[in-house]
């Protein structure tokens, strides 16, 4: 008897949730200007009363990428945008981001200083709740292409792998 309860709860619960209506609150698009590219997007996560953005966007030249983070408020306003790239170096790609108690943002991806066909090494920027980019650190090898695939911080480390 109890299981047959039990399940009879559960086809109600489940049906009130398969039933739930979705309103769509704010759209957003972004495409920088001039760009010919579509923008791709890595990861959105949501930190408070704020959702980020990390996406690859078209850089200057057409064949170069670039890192872009993109802040914006609940009701879809853009905060702040940075983007990640220097120019002419060709390949930034976002990966991944993670944030930490105090609101930080950590983006990691994979960056090449030399031309498309160079080797990639891992790229992991810190920027403040605020947006102010606060340290870059570069990790590779010359010779092999470095390829982050997660990033994690924990008790004020920050780990990529």
């Amino acid at each position: 008897m109890k299981n047959i309860l039990a399940f009879l709860c559960f086809v109600n619960l489940f049906s009130l949730v398969t039933n739930a209506q979705y309103n769509q609150q704010w759209f957003v698009s972004h495409h920088p200007a001039g760009a010919m590219l579509p923008t791709k997007a890595a990861k959105l996560q949501v930190a408070g009363d704020h959702l980020y953005v990390l996406a690859t966007v078209q850089g200057n030249p057409v064949n170069d990428e670039d890192i872009m983070l993109i802040k914006y408020d609940m009701s879809g306003n853009a905060v702040w945008e940075k983007r990640y790239g220097i120019p002419g170096n060709f390949h930034d790609k976002a990966v991944d981001m993670d944030i930490d108690e105090q609101g930080n943002i950590y983006v990691t991806g994979e960056s090449s200083l030399e031309g498309p066909a160079s080797a990639h090494d891992f790229c992991t920027i810190k920027y403040t709740p605020e947006g102010s980019q606060v340290w870059v650190q570069r990790f590779g090898v010359k010779a092999h292409g470095e390829e982050p695939r997660r990033i994690k911080v924990r008790n004020g480390m920050v780990f990529v792998s």
